[in-house]
């Protein structure tokens, strides 16, 4: 009995990390992450640039091309836990292709991906 409910735990933690949204106000790290996921693009060995806030909501983001061999900035804003970003025009020249803009929303997994080396 103790087993059926220690698995039904873990499933439960499992099934929370990967579906809850995300707690309080998401990190300039968190939110480069559910950018990154976002525009399908890359983190390279855990190189991981926080998002810089530039006044309110307001924040620009420095990710990862598809390909790993440049980086793009974003200009990102922030709602609560919800995010648009967009494009900025001077890094649209240079490497892939990246959607010109995204939206999405910081999660609990973007919040503690930094975590998952140690799971």
């Amino acid at each position: 009995m103790k087993r059926v409910g220690l698995v039904v735990s873990m499933l439960a933690l499992v099934v929370a990390y990967f579906t809850l949204p995300a707690v309080g106000t998401p990190s300039g790290a968190a939110l480069n992450l559910s950018l990154t996921d976002g525009a399908e693009s890359m983190v390279l060995l855990d190189d991981l640039y926080p998002c810089e806030r530039r006044g309110g909501s307001n924040f620009t983001c420095e990710i990862y091309d598809t390909r790993g061999s440049g980086l793009i900035l974003y200009s990102v804003s922030l709602d609560e836990r919800c995010w648009r970003a967009r494009l900025l025009a001077s890094a649209y020249e240079t490497g892939p292709r990246m959607p010109r803009r995204i939206e999405g929303c910081v999660s609990l997994r973007d919040q503690m991906r930094r975590l998952e080396r140690f799971l």
